[in-house]
Formats: structure tokens, sequence, C-alpha cells
């Protein structure tokens, strides 16, 4: 994840807590609020996300949302504003927005974010296809399902929804 403002929107998706669910008379499920994750996940990062890459996982942890595993991320949050337009048709930027984290004060910029559970990726393994960082996710996300709860709703009977019972709930 890289620049931006994505870490926002996906923050809030996994912000959310599941308060209900609504079912249809055929069976169908589905929670409220909807797009809800219901169970456990973790964040992965590296050395090479930057920007919002590094502003994400620091939100995460902040939150107490999630683990984060991998290697510390590069620590590039200050902004460019990129409003000089020259003749060529290029542009000239300049660095303009600092980031400052309640808990961390400034101190993502020319740092990173350090993961909760260090995970190196060799150039080697990677080469060969191998990912030791989403492999741990994986596990981490098993092990935190095994530990943690599914919201599972355990509906009572469903009220009877006809003429009688509704005249018998108007005389109790």
């Amino acid at each position: 994840m890289c620049g931006g403002f994505v870490s926002q929107l996906i923050l809030e998706r996994l912000r959310r807590k599941l308060i209900a669910f609504d079912r249809a008379r055929g069976g169908g499920l589905w929670s409220y609020p909807s797009s809800v994750l219901n169970g456990p996940f973790v964040v992965v990062t590296n050395q090479h996300a930057g920007s919002d890459g590094d502003i994400f996982p620091a939100a995460v942890q902040a939150e107490g949302l999630a683990p984060v595993i991998g290697e510390r991320s590069w620590g590039g949050v200050v902004g460019i504003r990129g409003d000089k337009r020259l003749v060529d048709g290029g542009v000239l930027t300049q660095p303009e927005f600092a980031f400052w984290f309640m808990g961390k004060g400034w101190g993502i910029e020319n740092h990173g974010v350090d993961p909760d559970i260090v995970v190196v990726n060799p150039p080697q393994d990677v080469a060969r296809g191998l990912d030791a960082q989403l492999d741990r996710a994986i596990e981490e996300c098993l092990k935190l399902r095994e530990e943690g709860e599914w919201l599972q709703p355990e509906f009572e009977e469903q009220p009877q929804k006809t003429r009688d019972a509704f005249k018998e709930r108007e005389t109790e």
C-alpha cells in the first residue's frame, strides 16, 4: 500500500463491529452493518511500504485491531504537493504534509512502523516464490481464529405473525 488516502477507508471497514443479523424468509443471512469483518485478521507490511503503507499499520496498532507482521516499513509519510508546473510539462513537488500520531508523535517519519511480529523475506526465497510473511500471517490468523470468537446468531424461535398471534399480544 503506498500513497493516497485509502488507509482511512480500509481502517473504517475493519473497525466496524457486528451488532445484528438480517435473516430472509428463504434462509439468507446478512450482517449488520454490512461488510463487517466477523473474525480475526492480521496486517502484513515490509520495507517497501511507505506513505499510507506506513500510516495504515500504525493506525491498526494504535487501535489495537490486529497484529502487524513483516518488516519495518520505510518511513516516508511526509506528503508532497505537486502544484508547480514547468514549461516542459514537468511538475515540481515540495514536501508539505507532516504526519503526527497520538502516542507516537512524529516518530514514523524516517523510521517507519515496527511490526509486532518480525518476519523477513530473504530475496532468494522471494525469487523461489516463497513468502514467509504470508505464511506467518496465515498461521497467526488461524491461531487467532482458534482463540477468538466468531459471532454466530443463536436465533430463538421466530415470533408468529398471524392475526391470531397479534390478537394474543394485544390482550397481554
